[in-house]
């Protein structure tokens, strides 16, 4: 949900939980659920949500995904420039102006100032019982969201867990130290074999791939060739890369395949 001042990309704000409060900023963006409730609904940490569209005019409560915080019970409002139509009914609409009535108040309306969240009083307008007016920072723009949550396991950990002794008697061969972002993340979608013998190959199908990148069969690093964000190829390592004392085998060894950066 966010707030757009005369129509300035540079003026956005978005809604976002932060420390325990609610704020409004203009790089981080936090995902709502909006839930519908019924009108005679009291105001409740715990509430019962109700099935259905929501329309303007309808009680609803917004609750931040990550951290469950949510804000007293509201009455989203159909929003035409600066004037809030109490009477409208219509289904709610993404990108078109709303406004968020605070339940049993007088006319007060969730705003923003700056950074921080307030609220602020409309003004009746004595020829049209059915309107009030708000200033542009209490005209808020609902979009959906979408929410991916990625793992990753940081080597350096490893490093400082393990003794170099022991790493030495493992063979184990970590990579340097890299002070790259994680993100964007990396994702392997597909895995191919080409070849056999001595030139075995894998390739890697994703995204987000870079030069950075290295595939590694178990504890062993594989000569990676970087193609694209979407492909890498890379050499399947030499049996007595995984037991020195084996040059010829009749079965099938089995390690894990990663991909580290």
């Amino acid at each position: 949900m966010f707030n757009r001042l005369r129509s300035q990309t540079v003026s956005t704000r978005y809604l976002h939980v932060d420390q325990g409060s609610f704020h409004a900023s203009s790089s981080r963006w936090g995902a709502f659920t909006i839930h519908l409730l019924a009108d005679d609904e009291s105001e409740a940490e715990e509430f019962n949500v109700q099935d259905g569209y929501i329309h303007y005019g309808h009680t609803v409560k917004l609750v931040c995904s990550e951290t469950g915080m949510a804000l007293p019970r509201l009455i989203v409002r159909k929003v035409d420039k600066t004037m809030v139509m109490l009477d409208a009914d219509d289904p709610v609409s993404q990108l078109h102006k709303c406004a968020f009535y605070l339940k049993d108040t007088d006319r007060m309306y969730l705003c923003l100032s700056q950074d921080k969240i307030i609220q602020h009083q409309a003004v009746k307008c004595d020829d049209h019982p059915n309107r009030e007016t708000i200033n542009d920072s209490a005209a808020w723009t609902i979009i959906s969201t979408d929410r991916a949550e990625y793992r990753w396991f940081e080597l350096n950990s490893l490093r400082d867990a393990l003794e170099e002794t022991t790493l030495k008697s493992l063979n184990l061969q970590l990579p340097p130290p890299s002070n790259l972002p994680v993100t964007p993340v990396p994702v392997v979608s597909g895995l191919r074999t080409n070849g056999g013998g001595d030139v075995a190959m894998v390739e890697v199908s994703g995204e987000n791939f870079s030069p950075s990148h290295q595939v590694w069969f178990g504890d062993v690093p594989a000569q990676t060739f970087y193609r694209c964000q979407e492909l890498l190829l890379c050499l399947v390592p030499d049996i007595s890369e995984f037991h020195p004392d084996w040059t010829y085998i009749h079965y099938e060894l089995e390690v894990r395949q990663l991909l580290l950066g």
